[in-house]
């Protein structure tokens, strides 16, 4: 259902409503060539008409069939139109933003949870602690984050939270729950401070240039160099004892960021992979494969299966997108292999490492924590914690993991919190 134009609208929004409504029919009626061509001169450089694919079936894949396109509406920032059209799929309902700039051209597309108040864990004491808004400190990618202190008058640790793979906020926002604010805020209130942030290419992907020429170097490192700087030089912050939470991605990279990044007392791998992910997707793909009751659905996971031996076995840097898994371009994966853990264990040996692991996460499973335990087993400050029914973002649940329930209201589970405070303190 499609919303009637309002006669109150300026001739010009009436315009940009009308041509978001046109964008997605074509995304809804699956004309992606039509939609590429919409796009303006930058995201023609970063998506075609099979990413627009990948991304739409994706969706489905993940939360269902659409049953119901809501009604669009428009706002305007600056030059830009911002058009939002709630989707109700079978799993969950989120809204597809589209901005249009001022010749109606695409100039971003980007899915977000539909507005649902976060609720923080009954636990967490507020009055213990203050957040201030600290862009991260690079000019040119000054990314939003949040710097989370508690009420205190001398010098604490800090914990550095890298979100995983994909452009995530700062919150890691999934419906009602926002992860990484569940952990600033815990830890807070255990008189530990935090520091989360947008990943660079939520906000300035077209800044980035070619996508097909990113590397985690420009995604993550660079970024976290500077944090680490900077706050190792803040007046509430002991810059003795400041630590890196990575999750997931974040996680397998934490032995390369051992290798690059100065003035870090211990790491934290948070359901982070061992294996490379060409290595790892398949188990995961399977997992979605076994319990969707879709044929469409399984159609699907099984077409990505099928490209991930090539993944393994074939990659280079001629390789075309359509033949890998999950859209990445071979340049990022290529790069992304040469960061496997497993050619930066020895940096890690200087450092207190603590390791996090969900029995419930179908994303990254406990094969790939027990891969951790042996790689790390001759490691001297090593803690491995497993939590049975967690999933891959730490919360409760029980029974299979599917990815509706990472939108099911809930908070990050207390007792990996209090774990993590724990262990940063004895560190």
């Amino acid at each position: 259902m499609f919303v009637y134009v309002n006669a109150a609208l300026g001739q010009t929004e009436t315009k940009a409503l009308a041509r978001a409504k046109e964008n997605m029919f074509l995304l809804k009626t699956g004309k992606f060539s039509s939609l590429e061509k919409r796009l303006d001169p930058t995201m023609s450089r970063m998506v075609d008409a099979s990413k627009l694919q990948g991304l739409w079936e994706g969706l489905q894949m993940q939360y269902g069939n659409l049953l119901q396109m809501g009604e669009t509406t428009i706002k305007t920032k600056d030059t830009l139109f911002l058009c939002i059209t709630p989707l109700q799929f079978e799993k969950t309902k989120l809204n597809f933003r589209l901005v249009l700039n001022h010749k109606l051209q695409i100039s971003g597309l980007f899915i977000e949870p539909t507005e649902v108040p976060y609720a923080p864990a009954a636990w967490v004491d507020p009055s213990l602690f203050y957040e201030v808004k600290k862009a991260v400190p690079i000019a040119a990618f000054p990314s939003e984050g949040i710097l989370t202190l508690p009420n205190v008058q001398e010098k604490v640790p800090l914990l550095i939270i890298v979100g995983g793979s994909g452009p995530t906020d700062k919150d890691l926002s999934m419906g009602p729950n926002k992860i990484y604010k569940d952990m600033a805020w815990g830890l807070a209130t255990q008189g530990i401070a935090s520091y989360r942030y947008d990943k660079r290419t939520r906000a300035f992907a077209a800044k980035m240039g070619n996508q097909d020429l990113l590397t985690v170097k420009e995604e993550y490192l660079e970024d976290l160099q500077a944090i680490v700087a900077k706050f190792s030089r803040h007046e509430s912050i002991d810059s003795n004892r400041i630590f890196v939470l990575g999750h997931s991605e974040g996680g397998y990279l934490i032995p390369w960021f051992a290798s690059e990044v100065k003035g870090v007392k211990g790491f934290i791998i948070g359901a982070g992979n061992y294996h490379k992910l060409a290595d790892m997707i398949s188990a995961q793909l399977l997992h979605l494969n076994r319990y969707t009751r879709s044929e469409k659905e399984r159609a699907d996971l099984l077409a990505i299966l099928a490209r991930v031996p090539y993944a393994q076995n074939k990659l280079n840097l001629q390789s075309p997108k359509d033949s890998l898994p999950l859209g990445l371009s071979a340049n990022y994966l290529i790069n992304l292999n040469t960061k496997a853990p497993v050619n930066y264990l020895s940096f890690l040996q200087r450092y207190p490492v603590l390791v996090l692991q969900g029995g419930r996460d179908y994303q990254v499973p406990v094969t790939e924590f027990e891969a951790w335990k042996v790689a790390l087993a001759n490691h001297p400050q090593v803690t491995f914690q497993l939590y049975h029914q967690l999933n891959h973002i730490f919360m409760k649940g029980e029974g299979v993991c599917l990815p509706s329930e990472y939108t099911e209201p809930g908070n990050v589970s207390k007792t990996l919190i209090l774990d993590i405070a724990a262990w940063v303190k004895a560190n």
